[in-house]
């Protein structure tokens, strides 16, 4: 299930970061949507954390799904408690402006069991 409705606006791997303007690597999809947008559970999993994001500040929800991936939902206001366990579609909450952002949208990234980033839309149904 795809965490939210909007566009990709900016697509994983490689690209000019827009704060430094230097190329970078991004490690997930950004989905441009409205604040208060509704983020689902894109996995049946088990939400871990729910703290702001330390790498930019950022509000995010973190699920441990159930094949022992991880989801990353960023820019996202929580809505469930750490420790909660949700199903695909289930709401996670709200997306926000938080942290280092160009406007209101979903930074959706997705770690394999070693930890490594993986493309979330080779997982996510086709639109």
């Amino acid at each position: 299930i795809w965490p939210s409705a909007g566009i990709i606006t900016s697509p994983f791997g490689k690209r000019v970061d827009p704060f430094s303007g230097v190329e970078a690597e991004h490690r997930g999809i950004d989905l441009r949507n409205r604040p208060g947008g509704n983020v689902v559970a894109s996995e049946q999993g088990t939400v871990i954390n729910t703290a702001p994001g330390s790498r930019h500040g950022e509000n995010q929800v973190v699920v441990r799904n159930h094949d022992g991936t991880t989801s990353i939902y960023s820019h996202t206001k929580p809505g469930v408690p750490e420790g909660q366990r949700v199903n695909a579609g289930d709401s996670l909450g709200e997306t926000d402006r938080s942290g280092r952002s160009t406007g209101p949208h979903l930074h959706y990234g997705i770690m394999d069991k070693s930890g490594k980033y993986i493309d979330p839309v080779t997982r996510l149904p086709r639109r």
